[in-house]
């Protein structure tokens, strides 16, 4: 019985190949080296039964083949799909806090997108952005295993300096559609 090599790349082939001790050339197709595994397999069952003489080796190709199963574990993604790793499409990601979450620490590079659908916030600043001046930095030690947490504290309030006017505004964290901490985001540079 041969072993199903179509999902195999071309260097698995290769190596198995090599394992078996199989001649081929580097020029060698896919399906050309399928084709020289499986002859070369076969022969090996067929002997296997008839060569007591070689029995000691026949053990030793029997162990060889798990040895193939272990890269092919390794390759788990590929003779596997679905223990593929998935990545989360960011679109389904929540945006809002969950426990133990906090909004990382601003510092000065730090710039917001103002929403004019605040009180705090006129209409014609609806959108533009600002700068951040000044803004709170909330720290949490934990005793128990000695970690310390900055963030930006979910109450604090922002000092910006819109762009255009410079109008300096000292602004709570709802009155912003974006916050960026690294630099301005790439529509505004």
């Amino acid at each position: 019985m041969s072993e199903d090599l179509s999902d195999y790349s071309k260097a698995e082939l290769q190596a198995k190949a090599d394992e078996l001790g199989v001649e081929y050339e580097d020029s060698d197709t896919k399906a050309e080296l399928v084709e020289k595994i499986n002859e070369a397999e076969e022969p090996e069952t067929e002997e296997e039964e008839g060569a007591d003489e070689e029995g000691d080796e026949g053990e030793g190709d029997e162990e060889e083949a798990p040895a193939v199963d272990t890269t092919a574990t390794a390759q788990a993604s590929e003779v596997h799909p679905e223990l593929r790793p998935i990545e989360p499409d960011i679109a389904d990601l929540s945006k809002d806090e969950e426990e133990g979450e906090h909004m990382a620490p601003l510092n000065g590079e730090s710039w917001v997108v103002l929403d004019g659908d605040s009180d705090l916030v006129e209409d014609r600043y609806d959108g533009a952005i600002a700068g951040v001046i000044e803004w709170p930095t909330g720290v949490e030690h934990n005793p128990d295993t000695g970690e310390t947490i900055t963030f930006l504290p979910p109450d604090g309030t922002l000092l910006v300096k819109e762009r255009s006017q410079g109008l300096t505004m000292s602004l709570p964290l709802d009155a912003f559609k974006e916050i960026h901490t690294s630099g301005r985001p790439d529509q505004f540079a």
